[in-house]
């Protein structure tokens, strides 16, 4: 250890002065060796006392002062130390895990490192945006549940959506309204909120204490806030975005198994189909091959006979040809249908004089009784004419005596115009009536009556009118006869008008 230049000049100046005392002593006649003797060791003891007293002053005033440097070391290391752990806390509380298990790391690592009452992390929730539902909250030595929090006349109100706020101390008494702050003996808060990457509010993040914070502690807690909650916003938009997509593919899922499951009934509808098709051809056929036979018998007699079975066999497969068509060239056209203004008056009179020849031949009357206000109906002519003809060749045939009538008409608010076929005819089962437009159905009462049938005539009405955004009901009764009404949009502001 080395002396200061101060203290060498002392000593080295007191050294002088007895060494002069000394010389004096010795120049004086009159004083004796013994006398000289005890002043020159007077001067030596003084000399060595002054410099150990200095000496001593020296060694505690540097003592001093590797003690003050040993604190101020202290205080770096322990700062650190603190340094390095806070920032673990942040490493940890940012880069491990994901969902629910990542907002309690989050609050328990930020907890644990401002060493803080309470820390939340929140979510916006309502219309309004005007609540928290808490996704984290830790309380003094642990996590606690989860709640929903009014916004209102709260601290966390001033911080969602806005900036980081920090009130020191008595925040309890700034915001009386909110009562939990005086429940749990909150005195400092501490908030951010927490944004999307496009700036909308997600939620806040916010640490209170009984205490207010230590000064050197608040700036690292603005840190430490700014940080986490940047962290946890891109966490609640992942999460969002990720619920977004389970929705998404839980929708499409259920939408690829009803389309599934439709292609499942189509195929099973196609199935049936060409099995209903074979079985109707297969009448038919049969009946023509036995004829066929017979007719090789060469009996002059029953030939017109044999020949009148074989073109009524030969009309029933025209006509189920025809029908299959029909129904083919209908699906054809559904990917490019196109409506124009039509006179359903018009349409159903057309058929009515048509068809007027054949009911007079069965002994029936046919009578038509229009609406003339009636509005005019999207659709494509000749699809609704089939429809009014599928209808009226139904009523006359399955109408032994009386009449059929037909009757255009509207209800009050004028947005349905209606098509009425009504007959006197055989009437139709109740349980039957639920299969009537199902393809190839014919109920059995219409079997035994041996008239020329397909089973696809209602099919097809049924399949037109729900084309034209329409519906096709029916009424009917054993040995009184059956109605069929057939409802349809009128044009209304150049479209077909809305209907329930």
């Amino acid at each position: 250890m080395k002396m200061d230049s101060r203290l060498i000049r002392q000593i080295l100046f007191v050294t002088g002065v007895f060494f002069v005392l000394f010389m004096l002593a010795a120049s004086v006649d009159r004083l004796t060796i013994s006398w000289r003797g005890v002043a020159a060791s007077t001067a030596i003891g003084l000399l060595m006392g002054f410099v150990l007293w200095k000496y001593k002053e020296a060694v505690e005033e540097q003592t001093a002062v590797l003690a003050q440097r040993n604190t101020l070391l202290e205080e770096q290391i322990s700062a650190q130390e603190n340094a390095a752990r806070i920032l673990r806390h942040i490493a940890e509380g940012t880069a491990q895990a994901t969902g629910s298990d990542f907002f309690m790391l989050l609050t328990r690592h930020m907890a644990s490192a401002l060493d803080v009452d309470y820390v939340l992390v929140g979510q916006v929730m309502g219309e309004k945006r005007d609540a928290i539902r808490t996704l984290s909250f830790w309380e003094k030595s642990g996590h606690a549940s989860n709640f929903v929090y009014d916004l209102e006349g709260t601290p966390c109100g001033m911080v969602v959506g806005q900036e980081l706020c920090y009130y020191p101390e008595r925040v309890s008494e700034l915001f009386p309204e909110d009562v939990s702050l005086t429940a749990m003996q909150v005195a400092c808060y501490m908030g951010i909120p927490i944004f999307d990457a496009n700036g909308q509010a997600l939620g806040l993040m916010a640490v209170l204490h009984s205490r207010p914070l230590s000064e050197e502690y608040v700036p690292i807690a603005q840190s430490m806030l700014r940080i986490f909650a940047a962290r946890a916003g891109v966490e609640m938009e992942r999460q969002r975005h990720a619920a977004e997509l389970e929705m998404r593919v839980e929708a499409r899922t259920q939408e690829l198994a009803a389309a599934n499951e439709q292609l499942q009934e189509l195929d099973l509808l196609k199935s049936k189909f060409v099995s209903d098709v074979s079985h109707e051809f297969r009448t038919p056929i049969a009946t023509l091959k036995l004829y066929l036979d017979l007719l090789a018998n060469n009996d002059p007699e029953k030939l017109a006979r044999y020949r009148q079975v074989m073109q009524a066999q030969v009309d029933r497969l025209e006509r189920l040809i025809e029908d299959i068509l029909d129904l083919s060239q209908m699906e054809a056209e559904s990917l490019n249908i196109s409506f124009m203004p039509v006179d359903l008056n018009d349409i159903a009179e057309q058929v009515a004089l048509t068809l007027r020849p054949q009911a007079l031949e069965n002994g029936l009357e046919l009578t038509f009784d229009p609406d003339p206000a009636l509005p005019t109906v999207l659709g494509q002519t000749d699809r609704l004419a089939q429809v009014v003809t599928n209808l009226v060749a139904n009523a006359i045939n399955y109408t032994p005596s009386g009449q059929v009538g037909v009757k255009t008409y509207r209800e009050d608010d004028g947005r349905i115009a209606y098509l009425q076929v009504r007959d006197t005819g055989v009437g139709i089962n109740p349980e039957e009536q639920p299969c009537l437009f199902n393809r190839f159905f014919r109920g059995e009462r219409t079997r035994r009556l041996d008239k020329p049938g397909t089973g696809l005539g209602l099919a097809i009405v049924k399949e037109i009118v729900e084309r034209h955004s329409g519906w096709v009901e029916v009424e009917s009764e054993i040995d009184k006869g059956s109605t069929f009404l057939v409802c349809l949009p009128v044009v209304k502001d150049g479209r077909a008008a809305a209907i329930n």
